[in-house]
């Protein structure tokens, strides 16, 4: 009974906050690939969606560059943005191989919610090799209590391919 009055608490305290200030993780537009509506085990809801944006740098036909930026964030049932966690790649191909890549990752967290780091984070191949594959899982605390105590855990996780003629592909989820 006390969790969930102080779950009411919370909900009603960041409904009445004002929006913090958000800065986009990346220019142009990300493209919104799938929204669902989750209920948390408490009763609340989220409003989740997947999203990646592509952006050519460079390009001569065959060789290239690219950023493929893919990830997901939860909104509360009123719209505001309570986290996004995405990452982001920039590679240059020449139709044999990758022949550069960096990768980063994005995050972003407002009213209450804390990132406390990645619980996973594998790759495989990269620059000259034909592709490069990322997976990584973040770990996100709603209200941090103590050293590493949390009133509720997301755990969003992001994978990603590209390839060595410019073509990606990936998924996330939580």
């Amino acid at each position: 009974m006390t969790k969930r009055i102080v779950l009411f608490l919370i909900v009603i305290w960041i409904a009445l906050s004002p929006l913090s200030s958000a800065v986009a993780l990346a220019a142009g537009e990300e493209e919104v690939l799938s929204t669902e509506t989750v209920t948390g085990p408490n009763g609340e809801e989220w409003i989740v969606q997947s999203f990646e944006q592509i952006e050519t740098t460079s390009s001569d036909g065959v060789a290239g560059c690219k950023l493929y930026t893919r990830g997901v964030s939860a909104k509360n049932v009123i719209g505001q943005l309570l986290l996004k966690y995405s990452w982001k790649i920039s590679w240059c191909y020449d139709g044999t191989k990758i022949t550069s890549l960096n990768r980063s990752r994005q995050v972003f967290t407002n009213y209450g919610w804390a990132f406390l780091g990645d619980i996973a984070d594998n790759t495989s191949g990269g620059v000259n090799s034909a592709s490069f594959w990322g997976y990584a899982q973040g770990d996100f605390c709603f209200f941090p209590v103590g050293g590493s105590s949390c009133i509720l855990h997301l755990y969003p996780w992001v994978e990603q391919n590209v390839y060595k003629d410019g073509n990606f592909n990936g998924s996330s989820g939580f």
